[in-house]
């Protein structure tokens, strides 16, 4: 966070010690400050995404009969997390990405997370259900009062994704987060627009590079720079249908 008290205090230290420094900004995290009530998140929202949420949330209940799962315990914990690396590996081979948990050193990094933040009451998991299928999750983390929504997904079925389940499901978090008094969720780094349907509020992160003064190092850092401009500007004239085929790994920002 470029706001963090720290980063003044590296740059002070860094400039004494004549330390070479750059800073660059990367992606933004959004959050919601959350209100005591429901009622008030939802008047946040505004006529238009409210009534599209409700509308969709009464035809997905109509059509399909869903269920929101909560897990408590770690037999439930291992069959759906199992699930989620499935969705969420799905979901990314369709944008040719890596997805989230691409590798078993991750997938074995988060099932013991996961089972131990559960016994310390640090994890939310609820994940959206239709006809025993795992159609939209949020994999969360709670400490004091601050959610951190570590990771989100749905299925990508057409005939689920145009009721919005992800959303719906995202609510539904919500609103459990608040009856509990939190009072923050941290929707985490990424600019997702579905995020910006929650909150107008977020934070910029940023990387603070600190090295010693030399030639090697200042030709490394132009060498960065320049590669990050090369990357701006494909983003820029690289159509999207060139992106979706190979990828958005090379185009990154």
């Amino acid at each position: 966070d470029q706001d963090a008290i720290n980063v003044e205090l590296f740059l002070r230290e860094s400039m004494h010690k004549k330390f070479a420094v750059n800073t660059e900004t990367t992606v933004k995290c959004p959050y919601i400050i959350l209100p005591n009530l429901m009622s008030e998140f939802y008047s946040r929202l505004g006529h238009d995404p409210r009534y599209k949420i409700r509308r969709n949330k009464r035809n997905l209940t109509e059509l399909f009969q869903y269920q929101v799962k909560h897990i408590n315990n770690t037999r439930e914990l291992s069959k759906a997390i199992e699930l989620m690396f499935e969705l969420n590996e799905r979901r990314w081979k369709k944008r040719r990405g890596k997805g989230s948990f691409y590798n078993e050193t991750i997938r074995n990094f988060n099932k013991e997370v996961s089972k131990k933040f559960l016994g310390k009451n640090w994890l939310i998991f609820d994940y959206l259900e239709i006809d025993n299928q795992m159609i939209a999750y949020c994999y969360n983390f709670v400490y004091k009062d601050k959610i951190y929504g570590y990771s989100t997904s749905h299925n990508i079925n057409p005939k689920y994704i145009k009721y919005g389940p992800g959303i719906i499901l995202q609510i539904t978090c919500i609103e459990n987060a608040i009856n509990n008094r939190t009072k923050e969720y941290d929707m985490l780094r990424g600019e997702a627009p579905y995020k910006y349907t929650f909150t107008k509020n977020d934070r910029q992160l940023m990387n603070l590079i600190i090295v010693k003064t030399s030639l090697k190092n200042t030709l490394y850092t132009l060498s960065k720079d320049l590669y990050k401009l090369f990357v701006q500007i494909s983003r820029k004239i690289v159509p999207q249908q060139i992106r979706d085929v190979v990828g958005d790994k090379l185009f990154r920002k």
